[in-house]
């Protein structure tokens, strides 16, 4: 697994979590997303929080390999974002989750190549 962030800070206390867990199949780079170039292409990009599905793929697409799917955390569903999605994109499903502990409506929508 590789873990993107681009604050010291929150690296750190990853990189302290993942020694503390004993983790030994985790890379935690410091970088913005947008900017970093890999050595290969990720079969999935997943993330949380980190804005519209259209700002997502804008950030992250690069790092997606061609047949990879891109994972988004969101609230209800987000209609109009997955309208919005860029050109080459598109919704390949939308899961609902139930989150222990948390009464609001969560979903994961997941993207691919069109």
């Amino acid at each position: 697994f590789t873990l993107i962030e681009a604050t010291g800070k929150k690296c750190l206390f990853v990189r302290h979590a993942v020694e503390l867990l004993g983790i030994d199949n985790v890379e935690v780079v410091q970088t913005r997303a947008e900017s970093w170039k890999p050595k290969a292409l990720f079969d999935c990009v997943i993330a949380r929080a980190l804005g519209k599905l259209a700002d997502f793929v804008r950030v992250a697409g690069h790092l997606c390999a061609r047949d990879g799917r891109m994972l988004a955390m969101k609230g209800r569903h987000p209609t109009a974002e997955m309208h919005a999605l860029p050109a080459g994109w598109r919704v390949l499903a939308l899961h609902d989750l139930s989150v222990p502990g948390l009464a609001a409506e969560r979903c994961v929508v997941e993207l691919g190549r069109a």
